[in-house]
């Protein structure tokens, strides 16, 4: 189920954790913790913004795809739309 909201899936370096920060979804967010256990996710309440092990990267792609309509992933200076594959 696609909404007009957004996801930005943020990558440090390749093999990094991925900060995820999103709008709020409860279904994407049920689906995160399925995904990925709680030993490999954490969530900052401050900031608002998921941590999530490098292992479910992939699959996170994916989930946010199916989730929201505009999914950015920016990985360093690179931003790419995951939708389009377009780069900016």
């Amino acid at each position: 189920m696609k909404n007009d909201n957004y996801c930005y899936l943020t990558l440090r370096e390749p093999d990094s954790f991925m900060f995820l920060e999103f709008s709020f979804n409860a279904g994407f967010i049920a689906k995160l913790k399925r995904l990925a256990p709680a030993e490999f996710r954490s969530y900052n309440q401050e900031d608002k913004r998921w941590t999530i092990h490098p292992r479910f990267k992939d699959k996170i792609k994916e989930l946010a795809k199916a989730h929201f309509e505009k999914v950015w992933l920016i990985e360093g200076a690179v931003v790419t739309d995951l939708h389009t594959g377009e780069v900016k």
